[in-house]
């Protein structure tokens, strides 16, 4: 398997040959998912997302609506001075709830949340939601 140098090296000298090379995206893929769990000082959207939901869970509301995710969320990134890009913020909140919703069949899915049955828009944390230990 290709390491990390490898794969810059094939991208400086054919970058569109490496853009399409299997091995080097299946690498390319695997930095990413390793990524998700290294220290940063941006928390990545996923934790945003649960730290909102498991708040709202301690004040006793199990299943919390998309807009008050929305809302929480862009009150926390302007009072932390987060470097989100806005004008799309919330259309990366849902394909964050998308991806990692718990019957997505996304290949980066690590089922991290659950969509209420009986209401369409609310959410909730899978066991690997409450655990998730990623920044």
């Amino acid at each position: 398997m290709a390491g990390y140098s490898d794969i810059y090296k094939a991208f400086l000298q054919n970058e569109e040959k490496a853009t399409t090379d299997k091995s080097i995206q299946k690498v390319v893929n695997q930095i990413r998912r390793r990524e998700e769990f290294l220290p940063g000082t941006v928390p990545s959207l996923k934790s945003l997302i649960i730290d909102v939901i498991k708040n709202k869970q301690q004040l006793g509301v199990e299943f919390v609506p998309l807009q008050e995710i929305y809302e929480e969320l862009e009150r926390i990134v302007a009072e932390k001075n987060l470097n989100y890009k806005m004008d799309t913020f919330r259309n990366s909140i849902r394909g964050e709830l998308n991806t990692h919703e718990n019957n997505s069949n996304h290949p980066s899915n690590i089922h991290l949340f659950v969509r209420s049955k009986d209401e369409k828009g609310y959410y909730s944390l899978t066991d690997n939601g409450k655990n998730y230990q990623g920044r």
